[in-house]
């Protein structure tokens, strides 16, 4: 123990009689650990927006359908659909102390003069459906919908269709029975939820509307469900399937796993980068280390005449390594915190990019998200590194022959 200590206070005497080197070896590796801080937080931030965008917007934590109406992604008509819609949607949130709603989803049409766009008509209850989703307060123009009628429709379909708080468009889908019908009511207002298939490709109208569009009474094809914690949905799908319901439950997670699929591509994208930065870092570090056996190789002759082992030797150029990797380490969880909480209180705009159907669910700004890993992933690694990479010297040191070291000054 007495040795260990001896060794870890030489190993901080010699990192500061070098201090430049050190200082530039540390100053590396700090903005290598500060890009991997950054990179991840961004990408957490990224996906945790995307992934409340979905609830919020989309798929509720957990959503029933009909038996059957999930087989078809490619479009989904009509013929499936869950009758007295209202006493379901009561009973459930009676039970298990949930918020509830209906939807009522329609392939439609929706027509503006000579111009059409194939859309999808979401029938809501307005008062109900604003306890589970988010979309109908997210305004930029107009008023939100209510019981009255009208229709909402998405910032990018209103401008690409050149549609205006106050216009008429007409609304045209097949009916349940198999008949064509069609709606014409005003625009009310304009959806900007960031969104790609609430601003892009969705019309909201009212439960009533939608059903009478469809040709249906008390009829539905959604019924969403927001419970305590999104981690929770199995442990709701359970219970919603032991009370005895015949719908096809589907989490938020399935809904998006997509997305989730892309995201873990990106940070395996992004953990190939951090390793290439991390081979730098490395090779940088080994570099400082052997050139100080190569410097101090008279200096390791002495430390064994006096009585130093060869681990001893070793673990003193390995506590140098990991003094730098911890140096780094704290440096860049401080600097890489500081910008990483900045950038989440001013955003990174994309309003340059808005127009651009990336695919994913966010607004014109998303928030970089310093999750409690991150620094502690962050810090192991530096360590890891510094260590690995000290390795190398640390061996060259501790094989050397006292009388050659100090008589040629070469281990």
């Amino acid at each position: 123990m007495r040795n260990t200590l001896i060794a870890i206070r030489l190993a901080l005497r010699n990192l500061r009689r070098q201090k430049r080197r050190t200082a530039l070896t540390v100053s590396g590796l700090t903005m290598g650990l500060i890009v991997m801080i950054v990179a991840y937080a961004m990408l957490d931030g990224l996906t945790d927006q995307a992934l409340d965008s979905y609830i919020q917007y989309e798929t509720a934590h957990l959503r029933g359908f009909p038996q059957g109406y999930l087989n078809d992604d490619t479009f989904r008509t009509l013929d499936k659909l869950f009758g007295s819609a209202d006493s379901l949607r009561d009973a459930l949130a009676d039970e298990l102390d949930v918020q509830t709603t209906v939807r009522l989803h329609i392939p439609g049409q929706l027509i503006v003069g000579t111009e059409e766009a194939f859309i999808e008509i979401v029938g809501v209850d307005p008062e109900r459906d604003r306890t589970v989703y988010a979309t109908l307060d997210q305004l930029q123009s107009g008023e939100s919908l209510d019981h009255k009628g009208g229709v909402l429709i998405g910032r990018k379909l209103a401008k690409d269709m050149g549609l205006t708080v106050g216009d008429r468009p007409t609304l045209f889908a097949r009916s349940a029975p198999g008949a064509l019908n069609s709606l014409r009511l005003p625009v009310i207002g304009i959806l900007n939820t960031g969104h790609p298939a609430v601003d892009g490709q969705s019309a909201y109208v009212s439960l009533t509307d939608a059903q009478q569009l469809a040709l249906v009474n008390d009829s539905a094809n959604e019924l969403a469900v927001l419970g305590g914690n999104r981690k929770n949905a199995d442990k709701l799908r359970e219970q919603l399937n032991m009370h005895g319901s015949t719908l096809e439950w589907q989490t938020w997670e399935e809904a998006a796993a997509g997305f989730l699929y892309v995201m873990q591509f990106r940070r395996i994208a992004m953990s190939v980068v951090v390793a290439i930065l991390a081979l730098i870092a490395a090779v940088a570090v080994s570099n400082t280390m052997i050139m100080a056996v190569h410097e101090r190789t008279q200096e390791i002759g002495a430390l064994r005449a006096l009585g130093f082992e060869r681990s001893m030797i070793g673990r003193l150029f390995l506590f140098e390594g990991i003094s730098i990797g911890l140096l780094a380490g704290v440096l860049a969880l401080l600097f890489g915190s500081a910008i990483v909480l900045w950038l989440h209180n001013v955003g990174i705009s994309l309003e340059a990019y808005e127009d651009v159907q990336s695919g994913i669910p966010i607004n014109t700004s998303f928030y970089p998200s310093l999750h409690a890993s991150n620094p502690i992933i962050t810090l192991s690694f530096g360590l890891i590194l510094t260590a690995l990479a000290s390795w190398t010297a640390a061996y060259r040191a501790q094989r050397g022959e006292v009388v050659r070291a100090l008589r040629e000054g070469r281990l």
